[in-house]
């Protein structure tokens, strides 16, 4: 019975054997099924986002689709274990070579104290101190001395390393043959550099704000006696290291768009090789080359990568970092912690991003440390050591300001913050708000900026989505492994940066950077994974050859869809245009190619821009303050006039007064206007100066002419030679001096028959009359006093005299330069015309309150800062006595006064139908009709440009 109970046993012994030897054989089935799920979750995805517009949430389905993509994939291969460090030594360090090394030390660290004073003057010679040579220029090469001599003494120490162990006896994985790796390296190298430089100049189309204002702090930190600052306030608030580099270039190409964004672009093609080493080097090099070439199509690296932002190069860095570490745990080399340490330096002074990755490093550490235990800690205690070493020497000159300056240091991440009032946006709950956003930005609604992202679309074609999704699932199960934690944990600490910044941005594709090449680190796991489980089956050639063939596929496509998303749609979206400046380029273009011959005038909204003043460096174009400034004086030059599409200047009013104007109005694909340029020949604008004569049936002459008062005050009037009677405004002028507003001004003058302009003296004072220069004496049959007139006082009240006066045009004006500090008020009177009988909607826009009256009665009290409020009026065709009163209590100020008009659309009143008093009644002007009551040129006039 014995006997044949053990061969019962052993029988059973070996059918489970034989059966686990099959299921084994045949596990790899499960890999295929694995991608099937993936693509058919992600497919979910793009159907249901194609059919709701990206509303609402994704299918629940499609996560349950991944989970179970992960599970098939993870009883795929069996469960990796962790990768042992290599060890550190430092036997050895009391022999020659380690008295070098340490030397070296010695002297990095002395050299290291003695630039932290340096840096400390250097720093207060940033808020008005003086510098000196040698805090200016001394702390830097001290700095890089001790930078230098680190460098040495981790060489000498590298030099004096015993062989280092096998890292396959510590599981680590084999690579590649180094002639095929070089071989896989440009071929992935040669796939990312032309997605990123190609027409980089001018794709994407114009140039943003912040690019410009980049190139601008280059070029300043190396002007002629610059201060050569560590870090950068105002606009840019970052370290200067990367400023210096990107000045050289400027300074050695000049004005260019393609040097603002050839360190982005050089940068995110580095990202491409770097990430195939990190992942072949943890996973293999399957997982390496699906992940680089994951990277190399995306198309949100590739729209960071063309972009003259900092955040690519330090998304770079960040990389080169991590990089380092594996490679100094891989091979022990104190090498390659030394140069990590040096490098997150480095990414320290750049982009703020790079502060998530030491707390990356800390939690893969602890992973390390926990699953290793002391053993892992003797390990890894000399490489952790020159790490930190290696960092703070490298970040010490913004350390040193973050330490003197904290508020300023911080100043970008407190005013970005979601827990501060303006982050929180007005959202009950903004954190799970932002939260959920951003968790849906990679397979459903992605950044709606058009600078980050095709707008609203996903950050991940669908295919890089299915092997995202499904391989944060199998790190997930994986989790045990460090090489498993350290993608999840760089993906979260990525993932917060936009997280717990502003939510009324949400989702944001700029300060959640890292995750273009953590998306693609996991997604490369995923499909590497699957690959190697095909490739080591039965039938391992053929598997192999349809495994990498897939593997192939699947890449090609993600490349398809991305190149023809960034190059195709997201070039040519109107939104895009608009995001990225392309009316500000194409008005520093204009103003650059126009500044030398005519006289150029530029809105002061966009006049300041970096955009502009990158564009056109040497221009000095005078200011376009809205219609204040119409009409033009000059006569030599003709006047080009550049204000954006949007901006409120009366076109229509141009068009009349100057016949020969030409208006091109930039447009982007699509018909979205982004500038309006008006070129005025000299001829039209002589032809608007000058008096109207009438013979009087007395014998005598009659002049009316328009004068423009250019600065409010009490002005006399004279005639020279004989008797003649002045009205001003309709006014009989006295022997005493008269309040008159800057602005234009009716002059009526009844004199001897033959009389002329020569004769009229005028002045603030009767003491002080001079000839009236004739370039301020416009002819009344083509420019007359329009607009209202208008009163500020400080305070908050509107009784009593005005600290100033002029004749306001039209009321759109934005307080760039408020003409009194806060608080004021602004009191506008005069007459609005309107051209047919019928109901007019009449309101304001403004910071703070306003109220408007209409022939005496209320119409409307508008106390929501920044809405339009209108309300209706039923009006008789006709002049109406109209008033606007102002209050500016705060730091903001604007005004506008709206119309719209029966069968007109909303606009602001154009300055045809406001006056700021009537006209003598010797000289009447024509009225406006209903046409032009929106201020737009008349069609026949304009030209449209695209590009």
């Amino acid at each position: 019975m014995r006997e044949g109970n053990g061969l019962r046993s052993d029988s059973r012994l070996e059918a489970a054997g034989r059966t686990g030897a099959a299921l084994s054989r045949s596990r790899w089935i499960l890999a295929p099924l694995a991608f099937a799920l993936a693509l058919l979750g992600a497919a979910l995805v793009e159907v249901d986002r194609r059919q709701t517009h990206g509303a609402g949430s994704p299918p629940a389905v499609s996560w349950i689709l991944f989970g179970l993509a992960a599970l098939a994939l993870f009883f795929t291969v069996a469960n990796p274990k962790n990768l042992v460090p290599a060890t550190s030594s430092v036997r050895g360090l009391t022999e020659k070579t380690g008295r070098r090394a340490l030397g070296c030390f010695a002297a990095s660290a002395l050299l290291a104290a003695s630039s932290v004073p340096l840096f400390v003057r250097l720093n207060d010679s940033a808020s008005g101190g003086e510098a000196g040579w040698g805090a200016n220029n001394g702390s830097w090469l001290v700095y890089l001395a001790s930078l230098a001599c680190f460098a040495a003494g981790v060489a000498f120490w590298r030099r004096h390393e015993p062989a280092p162990e096998r890292a396959a006896e510590r599981g680590w994985p084999p690579t590649l043959p180094r002639q095929v790796e070089l071989v896989v390296v440009v071929v992935l190298t040669a796939v990312a550099l032309p997605l990123r430089f190609s027409a980089l100049g001018s794709i994407p189309h114009g140039l943003w704000f912040d690019e410009a204002q980049n190139g601008l702090a280059g070029q300043a930190l190396l002007a002629q006696g610059a201060l050569h600052s560590v870090f950068i306030g105002g606009f840019t608030q970052m370290g200067a290291l990367y400023f210096y580099v990107l000045g050289a270039g400027l300074e050695a190409v000049g004005n260019s768009i393609w040097m603002l964004r050839a360190l982005p672009a050089l940068a995110g093609s580095l990202t491409v090789p770097l990430l195939y080493l990190l992942a072949s080097r943890l996973y293999g090099w399957r997982v390496g080359v699906a992940a680089g070439g994951f990277l190399a199509v995306s198309a949100w690296s590739i729209t960071f990568s063309r972009f003259g932002l900092v955040s690519m190069v330090t998304v770079c860095l960040d990389l080169a970092v991590y990089l380092c570490v594996v490679l100094g745990l891989r091979s022990g080399n104190v090498g390659w912690y030394g140069a990590g340490g040096v490098l997150l330096g480095f990414g320290l002074q750049g982009y703020y991003a790079a502060q998530l990755v030491p707390v990356v490093l800390l939690l893969v550490l602890v992973h390390l440390v926990l699953s290793g235990g002391r053993r892992t800690v003797a390990r890894l205690r000399s490489g952790v050591a020159v790490f930190a070493a290696g960092a703070v020497l490298a970040f010490l000159p913004v350390a040193t300001y973050a330490a003197q300056h904290p508020d300023e240091y911080w100043k970008r991440t407190s005013t970005t913050s979601i827990f501060s009032e303006i982050g929180r946006g007005g959202e009950a709950h903004p954190l799970r708000t932002s939260l959920r956003k951003h968790l849906l930005m990679f397979n459903f609604q992605g950044d709606s900026n058009g600078r980050h992202n095709l707008p609203a679309s996903p950050m991940l074609d669908w295919l890089t989505a299915a092997f995202f999704f499904s391989g944060l699932g199998l790190c997930l199960a994986r989790i045990r492994s460090w090489q498993y934690f350290l993608p999840l944990a760089w993906f979260a600490a990525a993932l917060s940066g936009g997280v717990f910044s502003l939510v009324f941005e949400a989702p944001q594709g700029n300060r959640t950077l890292e995750n273009s090449v953590v998306t693609a680190l996991v997604a490369g796991i995923f499909l590497g994974e699957g690959w190697r489980a095909l490739a080591h089956r039965p039938h391992r050639r053929l598997l192999a050859s349809v495994a990498a063939g897939g593997a192939l596929v699947a890449v090609a496509g993600a490349a398809a869809m991305n190149v023809q998303k960034y190059f195709d749609r997201q070039a040519n979206d109107s939104g895009v245009w608009s995001e990225m400046g392309v009316g500000a380029l194409d008005a520093g273009r204009l103003l650059s190619r126009h500044s030398v011959r005519d006289d150029v005038w530029v809105s002061d909204s966009i006049i300041d821009q970096p955009t502009v003043r990158f564009a056109a460096p040497r221009a000095s174009p005078s200011v376009w303050h809205g219609m204040n400034e119409f009409p033009f004086t000059g006569r030599a030059r003709d006047v080009v006039l550049i204000v954006p599409a949007d901006a409120t200047t009366d076109l229509h009013l141009l068009a009349e007064t100057y016949p020969n104007a030409r208006f091109e109005v930039f447009r982007a694909p699509g018909g979205l206007a982004l500038l309006t340029a008006v070129f005025i020949p000299a001829e039209d604008l002589s032809a608007t100066h000058g008096v109207a004569h009438r013979r009087e049936p007395d014998g005598g002459t009659r002049l009316v002419t328009v004068l423009k008062v250019e600065t409010s005050g009490r002005y006399a009037f004279a005639w020279h030679g004989g008797r003649a009677r002045i009205a001003v405004d309709g006014q009989a002028e006295g022997r005493k001096p008269r309040f008159l507003a800057s602005g234009l001004h009716w002059v009526e003058i009844d004199a001897a028959r033959g009389a002329n302009m020569r004769s009229l003296r005028f002045g603030p004072e009767r003491g002080a009359l001079r000839r009236v220069d004739s370039s301020l004496l416009f002819d009344p049959t083509r420019v007359w006093p329009r607009g209202l007139q208008g009163t500020y006082r400080p305070g908050t009240s509107f009784e009593g005299p005005g600290a100033v006066a002029r004749i306001d045009p039209q009321i759109a004006i934005e307080f760039h330069e408020p003409v009194l500090t806060a608080p004021f008020t602004a009191e506008w009177r005069g007459e609005l015309y309107a051209p047919v009988a019928g109901r007019y909607d009449l309101g304001t826009r403004q910071i703070d309150r306003a109220r408007l009256l209409v022939d005496g009665r209320p119409v409307l009290t508008n106390t929501s800062p920044g809405s339009l409020q209108l309300e209706p009026v039923t009006l008789s065709r006709g002049w109406h006595r109209v008033r606007m009163l102002y209050h500016a209590l705060t730091g903001r100020f604007d005004a506008y006064l709206y119309w719209v008009p029966p069968g007109g659309p909303e606009s602001v009143v154009p300055v045809a139908y406001l006056r700021p008093f009537p006209p003598p009644r010797s000289f009447q002007p024509p009225v406006p009709t209903l046409d032009g009551s929106d201020g737009a040129p008349p069609p026949g006039r304009v030209s449209s440009i695209t590009g």
